[in-house]
């Protein structure tokens, strides 16, 4: 089946159902493994965790409606460019996450066409841009964000959803999700999406929370890879790896670097309830990419790890 024509049935909101159905495996049957609120920004609700029964994914359940899920990414949640962060600390964490974060996507592609997925205020899209060597496009599904950064970048940020987006098929060298796919309705369809979305030979490069990270043994409910209500999912390794295999990826690389932990930490320690905020600040994610040749990014243990994976022609 042609990488344009294909189609999938995997439901783009699975928020909208009665009873939990797990997004990895489609079973129904799930046991509860907490219930938490919102440590980051400490708003309001009380949310759950589910582990699926058969696969072993985790994933929040109900999940909140976009409308009001939005509320929660209001405010702080996306960090302004570089030029516009008055502390110097945040600054430079922040300028050398970015740097680490161009310096693996370029070790598969020095060039060409990327969609930086979830691209917030656009610091990925930024660093890129200093290049001159890439055609660049943001996806951000706040709308107000999405016009923010393109007016200030001058790159085209399309203000939807990944899963609703209208882009080309074959039109994309790189896709990157940096920390995305954990907050997705439907992470199967996206995979298979942004294979679609891919040229022969592109890579897609993701970061999600670590799961195995030590960081998550030691803060229990309070680790940073919940932050409930905006991570949907959180995906132990195997279930990862056989969504992405399903997807027609073949893993290239994985490693694991520091891009998130101090940035956390100083947004944690400024604002209040900052006891858990400054323990969830102290956490673990991983990047990677998949390729047909493709990228992708998991987590490990606290800190971030790069993984790659290839699709076969």
């Amino acid at each position: 089946m042609g990488r344009a024509t294909a189609q999938h049935s995997f439901p783009l909101f699975p928020h909208t159902r009665v009873h939990p159905v797990c997004e990895g495996c489609g079973s129904t049957g799930v046991t509860l493994v907490f219930r938490g609120r919102d440590y980051l920004k400490g708003l309001p609700g009380e949310f759950a965790v589910v582990r699926c029964k058969t696969c072993g994914l985790l994933f929040q359940w109900p999940q909140l409606p976009w409308e009001h899920l939005r509320v929660y990414y209001e405010g702080e949640y996306h960090a302004p460019l570089l030029r516009y962060t008055s502390s110097p600390l945040r600054r430079m964490v922040q300028r050398v996450g970015v740097l680490k974060q161009r310096w693996y996507v370029e070790r598969f592609c020095r060039g060409g066409h990327l969609l930086d997925v979830g691209c917030g205020s656009g610091l990925f899209l930024e660093e890129m841009q200093h290049s001159g060597r890439w055609h660049l496009m943001g996806l951000e599904p706040d709308a107000d964000v999405a016009a923010i950064t393109q007016e200030q970048l001058g790159i085209p940020v399309v203000p939807h959803l990944f899963e609703q987006a209208t882009i080309p098929p074959s039109s994309q060298d790189v896709i990157t999700l940096w920390h995305v796919l954990e907050h997705v309705y439907a992470p199967r369809y996206v995979l298979h999406k942004a294979w679609h979305l891919l040229k022969p030979g592109g890579y897609l490069v993701f970061a999600v929370p670590n799961y195995e990270s030590l960081s998550r043994l030691l803060f229990g409910r309070h680790w940073v890879g919940w932050d409930l209500p905006r991570h949907l999912f959180v995906f132990p390794r195997p279930v990862l790896h056989r969504m992405v295999d399903e997807a027609r990826f073949h893993l290239v690389d994985r490693r694991c670097f520091l891009i998130p932990t101090i940035h956390l930490v100083t947004r944690s320690i400024s604002g209040p309830r900052t006891g858990h905020r400054l323990c969830t600040g102290l956490l673990a994610g991983c990047a990677g990419p998949m390729t047909p040749r493709w990228s992708a990014q998991e987590s490990f243990p606290s800190r971030c790890s790069l993984n790659a994976w290839e699709s076969p022609r």
